[in-house]
């Protein structure tokens, strides 16, 4: 029974796991490296042109949302030294 139904699968049928996670994974390398930064360097030279270190801000936090969002909380808490 199991020979008969691989059989009717098609090709992206059978690995449809394996295609799921592959554009979860580009998706996610496309969005973070590229979108992102591109979007933040408009942002940047639409809203602040005139507050180069805004600008700079903004386009670190699009090149590493995860990092830049730690040390923006660690310094509204007053944290580190």
């Amino acid at each position: 029974m199991a020979a008969t139904v691989a059989k009717r699968l098609g090709f992206v049928e059978r690995f449809l796991t394996l295609w799921i996670f592959l554009t979860m994974a580009a998706g996610d390398l496309i969005q973070n490296w590229v979108i992102g930064p591109i979007l933040m360097f408009l942002l940047a030279i639409t809203f602040l042109s005139g507050y180069p270190e805004y600008m700079v801000g903004l386009i670190i936090i699009g090149l590493a949302r995860c990092i830049a969002m730690v040390i923006v909380w660690n310094d509204l808490a007053q944290g580190g030294s």
